[in-house]
């Protein structure tokens, strides 16, 4: 429970951000908007270092936001009311994805090469999205529905599932304009799309359950920062646009759905491996408990911002790298390093802390069980940090179906898995199967490269994070009655202390990213 005075301070707060949040976009959609000068080597080059830097502020800062609403919104909803939602917004990942079909990345690759097609391939694109979302919305809320009538689920979460799986109308529309902006080089106008769309749902969004409008009106909310979203992308880019959806040809289609697919298979495939597991544990073990488990990942799923932050502004630079322009090695090592310098000592503290950290952040409503489910799904970490860099290795080598082949494999294991553990041990089940999953995924990673010399840099990499954050152990158990906060402190100076002395940081690493960066951008 939230006390008094600070639900009145959120009352009034919440609307003044929400007005806040539409001007900006209001204000932000009256840029103009134009194809990039590609003539110039250096105005290309100061985009894509601006575009690599706006990425990361912004995604950032998104984050930041959401883990501010979240502390708040898990306090209100409690176990039962996050696992209601949760359910619903696990449903409408693998929609979006499969709704998506993997034309963002498509459209922006084919307008970035032929900008006088644009239209021919918004149209086009446009036309396919709609199609697609016209049978997934009756198959998303018939799904939730499945369980529903199977008992498994409350109406209250098939509502929610029926109006997220109309939200996919408004996505569908903003993803295929989004893909005209990064063909135009213009992350930075997207990034701070993204950021005045946070300010919408998340005041908006706690304005619905101070009011009790509940999970329901969460839901109405997402759809009604969607269509703000639409404004604000359309208008410089022209509304007009959507009319090119008269020019979409069945044959030209065809050919971009056949295009696209693998694009779409590895995404939806992604998402089924990290996120499979709501859809196990809601029929075996109820919704509280879902609500438990959701709360655990949001830990992961903040903290899983760092690999792409780190991966790709390299990409190019591993893509060269892979045509024998250069040794894959040591830029593997190199991208490694900072994700394990953060990741370990990241993993010996939710280990030790995990149910304190639960509790300060979402509340006892969410113990013991949050607090298991977090010791062991942040094992996780290291491990999807170094298979999110091992699937740009394969991508920079042109094994596609390479990563498919592994996430379909990777993702029957995860299933198999969690409809063992979960009846047998509980929801704690599904965390292992995830932590397992993910070293499963790794191993076919492995041999998908054929290389075991590929995997010397990120091991010897590792040596030295991995054996300072077994020396945090010792500050961190001797000062735990002192507090979690202080004793992590204390814990995380060690680590710092001990990185330093053995130089698990060198000049020469820096200077190397300082340069590849510098690559990255050409």
């Amino acid at each position: 429970m939230l006390p008094e005075s600070f639900r009145d301070a959120l009352l009034w707060a919440a609307p003044l951000v929400l007005a806040v949040g539409v001007v900006y976009l209001f204000l932000l959609s009256r840029q103009h908007i134009a194809p990039p000068d590609v003539s110039s080597e250096h105005a290309v080059t100061r985009r894509a270092a601006r575009n690599s830097a706006m990425l990361l502020v912004t995604t950032l800062g998104d984050r930041v936001l959401f883990w501010g609403f979240w502390i708040v919104a898990l306090r209100l909803l409690g176990p039962e009311g996050n696992g209601q939602y949760a359910f619903a917004t696990n449903l409408l990942v693998y929609f979006a994805a499969a709704t998506n079909f993997g034309l963002s990345t498509l459209v922006t690759r084919e307008v970035a090469r032929r900008p006088e097609r644009v239209d021919e391939l918004f149209g086009n694109a446009l036309a396919i999205r709609l199609v697609l979302v016209a049978v997934a919305i009756p198959l998303m809320i018939a799904i939730a529905a499945v369980f529903w009538l199977a008992g498994s689920l409350s109406g209250v979460s098939l509502g929610v599932a029926a109006i997220l799986a109309v939200s996919l109308v408004p996505h569908a529309i903003n993803q295929s304009y989004a893909s005209l902006y990064s063909a135009y080089e213009q992350m930075g106008f997207r990034g701070a799309t993204v950021i005045g769309t946070a300010l919408i749902t998340i005041s908006g969004g706690l304005l619905a359950l101070l009011l009790d409008g509940g999970v329901v009106a969460l839901a109405v909310v997402a759809i009604v920062a969607g269509s703000i979203t639409f404004y604000t992308l359309a208008r410089p880019l022209r509304f007009g646009r959507l009319l090119t959806i008269r020019r979409a040809r069945r044959t030209e289609s065809l050919a971009m759905l056949g295009t696209s697919l693998p694009l779409m298979l590895n995404e939806l495939l992604a998402s089924i491996f990290f996120q499979i597991d709501i859809l196990v544990i809601q029929p075996l073990q109820g919704t509280a408990l879902v609500g438990k488990y959701n709360s655990a990942y949001k830990f992961v799923a903040a903290l899983s911002v760092v690999a792409p932050a780190v991966i790709l502004p390299l990409f190019p630079a591993l893509a060269r790298a892979a045509t024998g322009q250069g040794s894959l090695a040591p830029w593997i090592g190199r991208a490694w390093r900072p994700m394990i310098l953060l990741a370990a000592p990241v993993v010996t503290i939710f280990v030790v802390f995990g149910h304190d950290i639960i509790g300060t952040f979402w509340g006892d409503a969410f113990l013991p069980e949050a607090g298991d489910v977090l010791v062991v799904l942040m094992w996780v970490l290291p491990f999807a940090y170094l298979n999110g860099l091992l699937q740009y290795v394969l991508i920079s080598s042109d094994r596609l179906r390479s990563i498919t082949v592994a996430f379909t494999l990777a993702s029957t294991f995860n299933i198999a898995l969690n409809l063992v553990l979960i009846p047998r041990v509980g929801v704690i089940g599904a965390a292992y199967a995830t932590v397992t999953s993910e070293l499963v995924l790794l191993g076919l990673y492995v041999l998908a490269l054929r290389g075991g010399t590929l995997l010397l840099a990120p091991l010897l990499a590792a040596i030295r994070p991995v054996a300072g954050a077994a020396l945090m152990l010792a500050p961190a158990l001797l000062l735990r009655d002192a507090g979690w906060v202080l004793a992590a402190a204390a814990a995380g100076v060690a680590y710092l202390v001990f990185i330093v002395a053995t130089r698990a940081v060198t000049g020469q690493d820096l200077a190397f990213a300082r340069s590849a960066l510098g690559r990255a951008a050409d």
